[in-house]
């Protein structure tokens, strides 16, 4: 029986200033759990987010772990393709985590989870499946694509839109988190196991989670703004002083 083929994924575009110091973590990890480093250039793309979402479906891997670009990993990370089962996609459910969030009040959900409907509406799916068994709301399950452990079915999904849909998709003007808008819809819809990554896998420090590089293994940057450079920068210091 064949190896199965693994990649450590990552979309970069060369204009950020902190991408050394996260692509050379990333390359330590993929070293360090045997997968191959694959990372591609974005800088012609006019919508990062819509050319990343498909062209996860192009790659061509039995396995990947999909990461965004402003992301540290910790040196002491596990393997992840040993946590997360073959037979499931593995994901940080943000959705279930909103009301946790200090800064996440009720109503603020409640935008979100209309956001998410009127997505669904404009691309042509079912807007019924956004309650009772495939629900936003309770729990609001919206899984964030900063760390995602693929399998070959969960990438496939990403090629699973008609030609119409993309087209409405490229014309769409609402909501800002179109592709994990879409990867959650298309996860819940099809059925495929999930595995639910603790926090410590995709630790968002925008949470303002108390000790957030004591309690993660990948600290995600997202929500941090123009600013989060700096951050990314003086947080692999701190890591590097301690040998992590």
């Amino acid at each position: 029986m064949s190896e199965t083929r693994r990649a450590v994924v990552t979309f970069y575009q060369t204009k950020y200033a902190f991408l050394d110091t996260v692509l050379k973590r990333f390359r330590r990890y993929a070293s360090k759990i045997g997968a191959e480093m694959v990372e591609i250039n974005l800088d012609d793309s006019k919508n990062v987010f819509l050319d990343k979402f498909f062209h996860v479906g192009t790659l061509q891997y039995e396995r990947c772990i999909v990461l965004d670009v402003d992301i540290l990993i910790r040196s002491d990370a596990p393997d992840l393709f040993s946590i997360v089962p073959e037979d499931s996609v593995g994901a940080y459910d943000e959705g279930s985590s909103f009301f946790l969030s200090t800064r996440t009040e009720t109503k603020d959900v409640d935008v979100r989870y209309q956001a998410y409907r009127h997505l669904i509406e404009w691309c042509g799916f079912d807007p019924s499946a956004l309650s009772g068994k495939y629900s936003f709301s309770s729990p609001m399950r919206y899984y964030n694509l900063g760390v995602v452990v693929y399998n070959r079915e969960a990438m496939d999904l990403h090629n699973s839109l008609t030609q119409e849909q993309v087209s409405r998709l490229n014309k769409y003007k609402g909501w800002n988190c179109v592709e994990q808008t879409l990867f959650s819809y298309l996860v819940l819809n099809s059925g495929i196991k999930t595995f639910h990554l603790p926090a410590c896998f995709n630790q968002l420090p925008c949470n303002k989670c108390a000790d957030y590089l004591k309690t993660s293994f990948f600290s995600h940057y997202a929500g941090l703004g123009d600013g989060k450079g700096a951050y990314i920068v003086e947080d692999d210091r701190v890591w590097s002083e301690q040998e992590l």
